[in-house]
């Protein structure tokens, strides 16, 4: 077997000289991480109810997983409206009264969105060191051959392209033109159309086609694109040779013909895009942005939001597990059952969820768990709580409560402006281990209840307070019956400090916390803890019982490699040595991992254990080392190979029968065959010695296999695997192996009509020939089917409120009402599809049902002269029996006011089906410059009364169109008084 081992070593160093390249390949699983992967897909795409739909199936499948409850919260805040649908945070959507810029946006949904992405699925750092002509060789490569141009004329003109490529991407050159894809549509074949594939966002008929024409070309070498998110446009060249996109991420591009390019925008964000043809080498800046709004002072522009149907969500697994000596006689040893159901949907109350896990084993069911919850909930008064009832779990902190499954309720929520948080619960203790099984839960006289009050949750500097009682003639003899602890977290510029003191009615217990952040890539931390012997939590024993130490953990991140390292010195009290009381002990563990190229990296760990104060004293050293490597094969294939090594020292005080020293090498290789077909193979050889007796052995076990996984159809996947294990030489006891030589089999099949609705089947074989002979040869099997589903129920609960509001004169402009500024009659108010207009003294008032309203003003109505003071419209939640008040200020200070649109019937006129263009430049008097906003407005405030010069900077409207009006305009203002003027725009 030596010989075996070092052909595979001879193997590995000539695979590792293949040149870099990338790789991934599809898998479809039928777990966590495949409904977390749906989920995901619908987020970036904006569908955040199919989004809560997978998340809350992940949750389902893998309940202790915090990851979709992350994004759940994430999606509800930007359905509650703290997230504004424009992306812009309610307290910032009133007029700047210092500047006449337009005021700061608070992160729209969209950051959000890609923020918490980052968070969870953490890219390669942006700044990795690689060079940017390797960059773009890189992605000229990928753009294969070209119609029409030998590969020999291809390398010859690269060292051209990639020059001029990089003098693009300095991005010297400032001359600006912008497209958008409000281009007139031109008509394409029906061959030309059947290039593009299905899965295309926008159906060829409404894509734009914008010509690259001489005019365009004068523009060059920057000319701007912007194109709506999940929109597309077509380039219209001559004889385009080739393209190149720098960050793929942002658009997709796809060739219909040698003249047409389609560009489909894929995420928000902003892009190169090269493209050569016969005119030359063309450089877009492309910009990918939200869809343009309308102004919510439009009539018709307003709607009411309501609460989507209630859904209904369906899962089931069954499987069972047969084994004996051979296949004829193999006998069914377990039988399970599992089904998990979900009802959940708004109601003017809040958000109200409830749930049942039936499950059955062998011929005994039961159901293991059920709960009902209002989430969010807002009654009377009260807003912002949740409350569940049955099975709850609650965690307080690490020496109160650290967490508890329970039968009983749970109410938390916020006081005050957010500022007190708290939480109660109660219950019957249901102490369980994993996943519930029937008849594993007993009815128990044993009960905890508690009690948690937080100030400033939210907050720098966080308090709280933690509470619990247990009681009950089954409670164990050695738990307290009352807990209760104080916690502290201070955050500072770059410090984090934690505490909390507990104290059980005997016993103290105390821990303190720092961290500090060193730069942007580095982290110390340092934690200190005293738990005292006899000390327990409301619910067991606590970790780290009986001790008194510390922990150090430094984190370092530079561009070279990434270290993480975590020291832990402790004295234990309770399960102490008797022998040497007071000694401390050492447990240390440290990794590096170093990117040696873009393919190949080196990992190092460590693992040092040292605890002669421990009641059985021993000291461990654990060294391992791994070195992986991707590399080229034909066809665009890429496989991977790693290679590693370990070591291993245990010794024992009082046991010297179980010390050793292990030594070992480990290999492997992962060969793609074909497209969905790969080779696998895995070897590990050990040297082991036993210290007491000297006996000498060599484990080692060797595991190859094939991998195939493939889409069978739009709705059909399969997979497929089967695997040969062999171990030798296991008879030691230190090998760590079980003996046994196997060769396992499976097949899994997964149907998927659309998105709410899966079925699938999974099976598994697997024949197993133990080394020792007084063992039996012996065979098992298992199958497994399931069926995941949610539909929609034809049941929707909407709110019924009031809405109400005032229109009055702002005297001071500070968009709010004081009790001398007086209401204005005859404005009239939108409210939903609802209309009120104002009465003598400025009043309205107005019934709705629905769970959102927008609110805003008929623009024509404001008197002459006036301009808004406060936001120009409102998102209101409806509450209930509760009216929702939106007052709407008016003032009458010296200014300018417009608005730029596009003229659609060019009758000078705003109406409501003209567009706003958004991010048009306009300069007053030469020094004071603006943008118009999403609504297209832009206003100067607080100008000097006289004449003052208007000028609109042609470059920054779309170069679709034209505007109505001269470039450059003289007004007269009147004190006391707002010009309007506005902007009119046609097509070319």
């Amino acid at each position: 077997m030596l010989k075996v081992f070092l052909l595979i070593g001879l193997f590995l160093s000539a695979v590792l000289l293949f040149p870099p390249h990338s790789y991934s390949e599809s898998s479809y699983t039928l777990s966590y991480d495949h409904f977390m992967t749906l989920a995901m897909d619908s987020l970036e795409k904006g569908n955040y109810r199919e989004a809560i739909g997978f998340f809350k199936k992940a949750q389902l499948v893998n309940p202790a997983a915090q990851k979709p409850l992350y994004f759940i919260n994430l999606i509800k805040r930007i359905q509650e409206g703290r997230v504004d649908e424009i992306g812009v945070a309610k307290e910032d959507q009133g007029i700047d009264q210092k500047r006449p810029i337009p005021p700061k946006r608070a992160p729209s949904k969209d950051a959000l969105i890609e923020e918490a992405l980052d968070r969870y699925q953490q890219p390669l750092p942006s700044d990795m060191p690689m060079k940017k002509a390797k960059i773009v060789e890189e992605a000229l490569d990928s753009m294969g051959v070209v119609a029409g141009k030998s590969a020999t004329r291809i390398v010859k003109s690269r060292a051209q392209s990639i020059n001029e490529a990089l003098d693009d991407m300095e991005l010297i050159r400032r001359k600006r033109v912008t497209i958008s894809q409000q281009e007139p549509s031109k008509t394409l074949s029906a061959s030309q159309k059947k290039v593009l594939t299905k899965s295309a966002e926008e159906p060829l008929s409404e894509a734009r086609t914008v010509e690259l024409n001489d005019e365009l070309f004068s523009s060059q070498p920057k000319t701007n694109i912007k194109i709506e998110y999940n929109k597309s446009i077509i380039l219209e060249g001559s004889n385009i040779e080739r393209f190149l996109t720098i960050a793929p991420e942002y658009i997709n591009v796809k060739r219909i013909d040698r003249d047409h390019l389609l560009v489909e925008a894929k995420k928000r964000g902003t892009t190169i895009f090269h493209l050569w043809d016969d005119k030359g080498r063309w450089t877009f800046n492309v910009e990918v942005i939200l869809a343009q709004r309308r102004p919510s002072f439009l009539k018709g522009a307003l709607s009411e939001e309501y609460n989507d149907p209630f859904r209904f969500t369906y899962m089931s697994d069954w499987s069972t597990f047969y084994s004996d000596e051979n296949a004829p006689s193999l006998e069914r040893r377990t039988l399970s059952f599992i089904q998990r159901m979900l009802l959940e949907g708004e109601s003017p109350y809040g958000r109200i969820d409830a749930n049942a896990t039936l499950e059955k084993l062998d011929t005994e069911s039961e159901f293991t768990g059920y709960s009902v919850g209002l989430s969010d909930g807002r009654i009377w008064r009260f807003k912002d709580f949740n409350v569940r009832g049955f099975d709850v779990r609650k965690t307080f902190s690490p020496l109160s409560m650290p967490g508890k499954y329970l039968r009983g309720a749970l109410l938390e929520g916020t006081l005050l402006e957010d500022n007190v948080a708290y939480s109660f619960v109660w219950g019957r203790d249901r102490s369980t281990f994993g996943f519930l099984t029937p008849g594993a839960v007993e009815r128990r006289d044993s009960f905890i209840e508690g009690g948690r009050l937080e100030l400033f949750p939210r907050g720098k500097h966080q308090y709280a307070f933690n509470y619990a009682r247990g009681y009950g003639t089954d409670r164990e003899d050695y738990l307290k019956d009352k807990v209760m602890s104080f916690q502290m977290k201070q955050r500072l510029e770059s410090v984090t400090l934690s505490s909390e003191i507990a104290y059980d009615e005997e016993n103290y217990a105390g821990t303190i916390g720092s961290e500090f952040k060193l730069g942007d890539r580095m982290k110390l931390g340092l934690n200190f803890r005293d738990i005292e012997g006899d000390y327990v939590n409301i619910t067991g024993i606590p970790s780290n019982r009986g001790e008194i130490g510390g922990t150090v953990f430094f984190n370092w991140y530079p561009q070279a490699f990434n270290l993480r390292t975590n020291l832990d010195v402790y004295r234990d009290r309770f399960l102490g040595n008797a022998e040497r009381p007071g000694m401390y002990n050492f447990d240390l563990n440290s990794s590096i991992d170093v990117p040696l190229s873009s393919t190949s990296n080196w990992g190092t760990s460590v693992y040092f254990v040292d605890t002669p104060g421990l009641l059985s004293p021993y000291r461990s050293l654990r060294v391992y080392n791994q070195y992986t490597k991707r590399f080229k094969l034909p066809n665009d294939r890429v496989g991977s190979a790693t290679l590693g090594n370990t070591y291993q020292r245990s010794r024992y005080s009082f046991s010297p029968v179980s010390e050793y020293d292990r030594y070992g090498v480990n290999a492997g290789i992962r060969i793609p065959l074909k497209t969905n077909l790969s080779y696998f193979l895995n070897y590990d050889y050990f040297w082991v010695e036993e210290l007491l007796t000297g006996i000498q052995s060599n484990p080692r076990v060797m595991n190859t296999g094939f991998g195939y996984s493939r889409k069978l159809s739009e709705t059909l996947y399969s997979t497929a695997n089967v695997s040969y294990r062999k171990e030798e030489d296991t008879q030691g006891s230190f090998s760590f192996l079980a003996g046994e030589d196997s060769v396992t089999g499976s097949l899994g099949l997964s149907y998927r009509p659309n998105q709410d609705l899966e079925f699938f089947a999974d099976s598994r074989v697997r024949n197993v020939w133990p080394e020792d002979p007084t063992r039996d040869d012996y065979m098992e099997a298992e199958l497994r089917l399931g069926l995941r589903s949610s539909w929609e129920l034809p049941f929707t609960w909407n709110p019924t409120g009031d809405i109400r509001g005032m229109v009055f004169k702002d005297i001071n402009g500070d968009g709010k009402r004081d009790p001398d500024e007086e209401g204005i009659e005859g404005v009239k108010i939108t409210v939903g599809q609802k209309e009120a207009v104002t009465n003598e003294k400025g009043e309205y008032r107005v019934k709705v049902t629905g769970k959102k309203v927008d609110v805003g003003v008929e623009f024509e109505t404001i008197p002459t002269g006036f301009v808004f003071s406060t936001p120009l419209s409102r998102k209101v939640q409806i509450i209930p029996h509760k009216v929702q008040r939106v007052d709407f200020g008016l003032t009458t200070s010296s200014g300018i006011y417009g608005v730029v649109f596009y003229d659609k019937n060019q009758n000078n006129r705003l109406d409501p089906d003209d567009e706003l263009i958004r991010d048009v430049k306009i300069t007053l008097d030469g020094t004071q410059q603006t943008m118009t906003d999403f609504e297209g407005t832009y206003f100067f405030k607080n100008i000097s009364p006289g004449k003052h010069t208007i000028l609109i900077d042609v470059n920054s409207i779309p170069i679709e169109y034209l505007p109505l009006v001269k470039m450059r305009n003289e007004v007269v203002v009147e004190e006391g008084t707002t010009y309007v003027f506005h902007v009119p725009l046609k097509k070319k």
